[in-house]
């Protein structure tokens, strides 16, 4: 296998999601990759489920099935839209916006533990290259509204 940047990013990406998924899977409340995602995204401003499907890239049903789960266990609220009666629009409860900080500091944590042997310049070489694929993945993903 080669060892460009890309075949080192192809092994990475798996392994570093299974890693922040054991962490998220940990604690009172285990949640997945797909529900984090979703508190996050709801967190930015993104509150219907049809918005976060298309961002996901997940079906409709799936997308439902995660939110149906987070709302059960209290983390989501479901709210009517005062402008479209049709429209079902999603906050985080108390509950959930805690859970969201709680889990979002703990894999902070264990990142800056699993980084605790870096130098200030790989700390910021890392921070650059962190910056360039976020804008990368974002162009690269945006959709057509």
């Amino acid at each position: 296998m080669s060892n460009s940047p890309h075949a080192q990013l192809a092994i990475l990406i798996p392994r570093l999601s299974r890693y922040i998924s054991v962490h998220l899977e940990r604690g009172e409340h285990p949640m997945s990759l797909s529900q984090f995602y979703v508190l996050q995204r709801i967190n930015a401003g993104v509150t219907r489920a049809s918005e976060l499907a298309r961002r996901a890239r997940v079906s409709g049903p799936t997308m439902s099935g995660l939110v149906d789960r987070l709302v059960q266990g209290g983390f989501l609220a479901r709210d009517s839209n005062d402008q479209d009666r049709r429209v079902v629009d999603m906050s985080l409860t108390p509950a959930g916006r805690a859970l969201l900080g709680e889990r979002s500091s703990a894999l902070e944590t264990a990142f800056s533990e699993m980084l605790a042997k870096a130098t200030p310049a790989q700390l910021a070489e890392l921070e650059h290259t962190c910056a360039f694929l976020a804008a990368a993945l974002d162009e690269r993903v945006r959709l057509p509204n």
